[in-house]
């Protein structure tokens, strides 16, 4: 079932946002989102082999 058919006026965007205002309220902190994609990986070490695994 599609959520659309649950709710018409649901998207991806107002789920994303659900779902980082629950995790800001449950961690007692709000943080700016990071994109990260193919061409804006973050400097962490291992990320890029992560990434590329999880990308498969």
């Amino acid at each position: 079932m599609n959520l659309a058919e649950i709710d018409v006026q649901i998207s991806n965007h107002a789920i994303c946002n659900a779902l980082a205002n629950n995790f800001f309220n449950y961690y007692g902190e709000v943080v700016k989102a990071e994109i990260i994609s193919p061409t804006n990986l973050p400097d962490l070490p291992g990320f890029i082999d992560i990434y590329a695994e999880q990308s498969s």
